[in-house]
């Protein structure tokens, strides 16, 4: 039975196995997120899709 490690290199990549602080993930700022908006931040977004979407549905109609 083939190891682990030639079963990774059959699927076409060798996992890293480097472990300390060499090894330690780079962190990024985190993009936008709507859940980490204010309720009040939510329901203003809520209001101006519905007013864009109120006043393309008036434009066609009229």
């Amino acid at each position: 039975m083939a190891g682990m490690e030639e079963r990774e290199q059959a699927r076409g990549g060798a996992h890293d196995r480097r472990h300390g602080p060499a090894a330690a993930p780079t962190w990024r700022a985190a993009g936008f997120s709507l859940l980490r908006l204010s309720a009040l931040q939510r329901l203003g977004i809520v209001a101006v899709a519905l007013i864009l979407l109120w006043s393309g549905v008036r434009w066609a109609l009229s």
